[in-house]
């Protein structure tokens, strides 16, 4: 989900429909959407799931509104830089207001064909926080809840899920807490023989439904060609130097790891260390498939692809748990 700040934009269409978006008029003024996405590292013509609000107002002043619309919608950039290059598509249509200029205002949810825009001119569209995208507050933990309440989606003592040398494994997770992450901490069962690298990395839900644009690369895991070579033990990265700012959201975690040896059973696992985050949209409990996987043609496990190796997608494990990791902000 893509997501910012004072992320403010016009538009040159009416109606219901695709939005062919332009630059933000002054005042108020804002960061519009192609240059949200393009410091973020989105190419030309990518498209991303944006949450995106409609505001209408009576005139180009700005200063009283008439209707509004919130959604979910594909924001698709243009072949070139530019805000005019880009349009939003309202996919998802959640709620729509009506009448604000003449109470009473009318309310609707998920209406289905959201408002219908008369005025261009008189139209922004933003990006920021709403009270249809912002999860519930739970406890939050470094190092271990002890007697409080867990953090959402977390597990204790629990094993993870069995994997193979080369070859990526995505999970999609659920995420809370606004948080500056430079660490990935991962827990392993088991140990191989050789030289072994392990490896992990975030990335953003695709329009897929897939690993679409790489968030961070935390690089390799414990000791770089041994990140394997004990067992029952836990693996973290180096400090990154910039880290990556969680938002909250869904995204998904890649784990991959090479092995020049023997690499015997391994597994994720949540051991001496307390929790460890493990939910997502498939499954948090045991019993549920709730990997996907691929093999990485190349037979070499290298920087995190990006976008995302996606070739050759498998839903087919039969895994029995989550992968479970851990981040750190530092």
């Amino acid at each position: 989900m893509t997501r910012g700040d004072s992320v403010i934009c016009g538009t040159t269409t009416t109606g219901t429909g695709t939005l062919t978006l332009a630059a933000c008029p002054t005042p108020p003024g804002g960061i519009d959407f192609d240059v949200l996405c393009r410091a973020l590292g989105f190419a030309n013509s990518s498209a991303n799931i944006v949450s995106y609000t409609i505001i209408e107002y009576t005139d180009a002043t700005f200063a009283t509104a008439k209707s509004h619309e919130k959604g979910f919608g594909i924001l698709t950039l243009g072949a070139s830089v530019g805000i005019g290059n880009c349009t939003l598509a309202r996919t998802t249509k959640q709620s729509s207001a009506t009448s604000l200029n003449a109470q009473p205002a009318t309310q609707n949810f998920m209406p289905g064909t959201g408002i219908s825009i008369g005025t261009a001119a008189n139209t922004l569209i933003f990006i920021g926080p709403s009270v249809m995208d912002i999860p519930a507050s739970l406890p939050y933990y470094d190092t271990t809840s002890n007697n409080t309440v867990t953090p959402v989606g977390s597990v204790t003592a629990n094993t993870g899920q069995s994997f193979n040398p080369s070859t990526h494994v995505y999970n999609a997770f659920d995420w809370r807490i606004p948080m500056l992450a430079k660490r990935c901490q991962v827990g392993i069962w088991g140990a191989a023989s050789g030289t072994t690298n392990a490896y992990a990395a975030l990335y953003d839900i695709g329009v897929d439904g897939k690993p679409g644009k790489l968030l961070i690369d935390f690089g390799v895991l414990g000791v770089p060609g041994a990140s394997l070579n004990t067992g029952f033990t836990s693996i973290s990265s180096a400090v990154h130097s910039t880290g990556f700012f969680v938002m909250p959201g869904e995204y998904y975690f890649n784990f991959r790891f090479s092995c020049s040896g023997t690499a015997g059973t391994i597994q994720t696992v949540a051991s001496n260390g307390g929790e460890r985050v493990m939910t997502g949209r498939l499954g948090n409990v045991v019993g549920y498939t709730s990997l996907v996987g691929l093999t990485d043609t190349a037979g070499v496990m290298t920087p995190a692809p990006d976008p995302a190796y996606v070739s050759g997608w498998n839903t087919s494990w039969g895994a029995n748990n989550n992968i479970i990791f851990a981040l750190a902000p530092s």
